[in-house]
């Protein structure tokens, strides 16, 4: 797997599980050189990142508390800011039901990936949802 064009990527990763986050943050930092990984616990605190902060691609999870992903990603898009309206977002969620994967398009979402997801199927959605493949 190619992930050259990936290097010095800057990521959001949005999840409440601090098992999941520790799977995810080693697989980007295994595969991707230079990666930077951000962790927020919630979608409140993943506005308030962005908001702060310049990231390339947001990895969200979906079910959280204090704020879900579906909000996060609302709220995002509707920033009067094209650096932070326009960030791709992927959803990282368990629930692979048709319905709860329309909802995640309909919340702004760019992509979406089942949890447990490969490493080959979460690099090929940051690569297409930043155009670097």
């Amino acid at each position: 797997m190619d992930t050259a064009a990936l290097a010095n990527l800057k990521i959001l990763l949005v999840e409440d599980n601090e098992f999941n986050q520790m799977v995810a943050v080693d697989t980007l930092e295994e595969l991707i050189e230079n990666v930077t990984v951000d962790v927020a616990e919630n979608g409140k605190v993943a506005v308030e990142k962005i908001l702060n902060n310049k990231y390339d691609i947001v990895l969200m999870d979906i079910q959280m508390p204090v704020m879900d992903g579906y909000e996060a990603t609302r709220l995002i898009r509707s920033n009067n800011d094209a650096a932070i309206n326009s960030i791709p977002i992927i959803a990282m969620t368990a629930s692979v039901i048709k319905a709860e994967v329309d909802k995640c398009y309909e919340s702004g979402m760019n992509a979406f990936v089942g949890k447990p997801f490969t490493a080959e199927e979460l690099i090929e959605k940051i690569s297409k949802s930043i155009h670097r493949i």
